[in-house]
């Protein structure tokens, strides 16, 4: 049995805390995100650049989802970040 929980809630501290969550908080989160995700879908790209064996299909799927998430986690920060500056008193 696996026992492995890991806590990925720090990806999204725009939504949990978005006062302490500044514009260059946001910035600093999406350029991360975009060089994860850049590095996972070079991953891909690299097997066909090379003469190594081709992953799996699976392991393709599993890499790619990866970056959808990255993908996602960009989307939800940017979401958070817009719903809390529009709450803000002016």
């Amino acid at each position: 049995m696996n026992d492995f929980k890991p806590d990925y809630s720090h990806r999204l501290a725009a939504k949990r805390d978005p006062e302490q969550f500044d514009v260059t908080d946001l910035i600093n989160s999406i350029n991360l995100a975009a060089d994860r995700a850049t590095g996972i879908i070079y991953s891909v790209f690299m097997q066909f650049d090379t003469v190594t064996e081709p992953l799996s299909d699976a392991l393709n799927s599993a890499i790619l989802d990866a970056a959808l998430c990255e993908i996602r986690d960009i989307k939800e920060l940017t979401s958070a970040f817009s719903t809390s500056n529009h709450k803000k008193p002016a």
